[in-house]
């Protein structure tokens, strides 16, 4: 195990730790500075969201949202409606959370964000209409390019 050595504040001596707790130290001390600053979360959450670390980049989004940022409310509700399609086996679909964090986002005037609602809307519907059909299904209608 690799180990780092810590110089401790007002001359204590130093110690040696274990590169997993430093680790989880620093994440530790800078998650709080991070809480009181919205753009440092927004930094962070696009960091991680750019090294493909999607859970804790919803996370992320997730906070500031509850915070009342609108355009992170877009970004957790895009991630959750993709879920695993888009985003890997770790974050889950999840269309009734989606749904929240994009109303929240189109209140605010998020175009995209009414997109993708109406995409959810429509989604979550079909199987209800189908079920009121009795399971038919609706024919094929071959569209202009034979699709």
């Amino acid at each position: 195990m690799k180990h780092f050595p810590v110089q401790l504040a007002h001359g204590m001596r130093s110690l040696r730790m274990p590169a997993m707790a430093l680790g989880g130290a620093l994440l530790l001390f800078s998650g709080a500075a991070l809480a009181t600053d919205p753009a440092a979360i927004w930094r962070q959450a696009e960091a991680e969201y750019d090294a493909q670390h999607y859970v804790q980049a919803l996370g992320h989004y997730e906070a500031l949202a509850r915070a009342g940022d609108a355009k992170a409310a877009e970004r957790a509700g895009q991630m959750l409606f993709f879920g695993h399609a888009l985003y890997g086996k770790l974050l889950p679909q999840d269309w009734p959370r989606a749904a929240g964090w994009l109303k929240q986002a189109a209140g605010s005037g998020s175009d995209s964000a009414r997109f993708l609602l109406l995409r959810l809307e429509a989604q979550t519907s079909a199987p209800a209409a189908e079920a009121q059909r009795g399971g038919e299904e609706a024919p094929y209608v071959i569209g202009p390019y034979g699709c």
